[in-house]
C-alpha cells in the first residue's frame, strides 16, 4: 500500500509540474523572447512570427469540451467539474449511469 501511495504522489507532482511549465512558463512573453531565436530555425520555410505573435497565439482563450485541448482558463474548469462529479459519486449522491447527463 505504501508503494501505491508513493506512485500516486509522484504522478501528482509530475502532473502539477508539467501544468506549471506548460501554462505559466511556456505561455509567457519572456519565455518566447528567450527561446524564439532557438526555435525559429526548426521551422524552415514556415512564416516568420515574432515572439509577441507566438505568445499571443498560445494564450488564445477558446472553450473546448476536451480537457487536454482546453485553454488555460477552461482547463481548470474541467478539473473542478470532474472533481465535483467524482465527489458526488463517492458520496452516493450520483449514480454512475447519470454521469454523462451531469457532465453535459
Amino acid at each position: 500500500m505504501a508503494r501505491l501511495w508513493a506512485v500516486l504522489l509522484r504522478w501528482a507532482s509530475t502532473k502539477s509540474q508539467s501544468r506549471l511549465w506548460e501554462n505559466h512558463a511556456g505561455r509567457s512573453q519572456s519565455f518566447w523572447e528567450h527561446w524564439h531565436p532557438v526555435v525559429l530555425p526548426a521551422f524552415c520555410g514556415a512564416p516568420q512570427f515574432s515572439a509577441a505573435q507566438i505568445a499571443a497565439a498560445v494564450n488564445r482563450v477558446s472553450p473546448s469540451f476536451i480537457r487536454v485541448e482546453a485553454d488555460q482558463v477552461t482547463y481548470d474548469l474541467h478539473i473542478i467539474l470532474r472533481f465535483e462529479i467524482e465527489l458526488k459519486l463517492i458520496e452516493g449522491q450520483l449514480a454512475v449511469a447519470d454521469v454523462p447527463a451531469c457532465w453535459n
